[in-house]
């Protein structure tokens, strides 16, 4: 009897929280030690067994890189949810390993091809936000309004990735294909949109950022200006000293 409660226990962890690569077991952790994509925190495959998350900053970096382009704000909370949909508990259901780009590379990340199933709902859900000439051009991604899944499937990967050698280069080499079986339902935007400012930069914020870099370029050449003219103020009040 107690040899059989121990096994429904392990079949309903199972159910409850799927499974990695490598069969490994996804675990919690703090919400506060993931620095980005903490809405799987309370299970996870981005964190080792000891319930220590891997280092998710660059996947932050790579969204930075895309609001540069010009990505909308809609679009980059729905690509938020989508570059972080490694760390989820379910990884390994969605998610296929398809070979090595290439065999003498033995680097951890943008080195890896995978193919991933992306739920037919959040594929809408993405194309809501997303699927509009600017942010599709982007993301490399054929623009097509009355097509979610030609949009979706289309998604250049690689748009997602800030270095090849970090984090964000598991992006590297993903084909993405629109399916309703063992496939990514992601988490709602809402969810994401709740840990703004916890493990998500907000969108406001890097408008801020931008803001201020382009008033630091604005002063910049006034500030020359200013010390050229004081140097040269200087230079000819020597002069005339001198002269004196």
């Amino acid at each position: 009897m107690r040899l059989l409660l121990v096994v429904i226990a392990l079949c309903l962890v199972g159910q409850v929280y799927g499974k990695c690569f490598a069969d490994r077991n996804p675990v919690p952790v703090g919400v506060t030690t993931m620095d980005m994509c903490c809405w799987w925190h309370e299970s996870t495959c981005c964190a080792n067994v000891n319930g220590v998350s891997a280092n998710l900053t660059n996947f932050q970096t790579a969204l930075d890189d895309l609001f540069q382009e010009g990505l909308s704000q809609q679009c980059y909370y729905q690509v938020a949810n989508l570059i972080c949909a490694f760390c989820s508990p379910d990884q390994a259901d969605f998610i296929t390993f398809t070979g090595l780009l290439d065999k003498n590379d033995n680097s951890l990340f943008g080195n890896r091809g995978y193919t991933m199933r992306i739920c037919s709902d959040y594929c809408s859900d993405i194309a809501r936000a997303c699927n509009n000439p600017s942010d599709a051009a982007i993301l490399g991604a054929t623009y097509s309004p009355l097509n979610s899944a030609l949009f979706c499937e289309s998604i250049k990967s690689k748009t997602l990735v800030d270095d090849k050698n970090k984090v964000s280069g598991i992006w590297e080499a993903v084909v993405f294909r629109v399916s309703d079986f063992n496939c990514f339902e992601a988490v709602s935007v809402q969810s994401v949109k709740s840990e703004v400012g916890v493990c998500l930069v907000p969108y406001e914020d890097l408008q801020i950022e931008v803001k201020s870099d382009s008033a630091a370029s604005t002063l910049a050449p006034v500030s020359l200006f200013i010390t050229m003219v004081v140097m040269f103020s200087s230079f000819v009040v020597g002069m005339f000293v001198r002269t004196c």
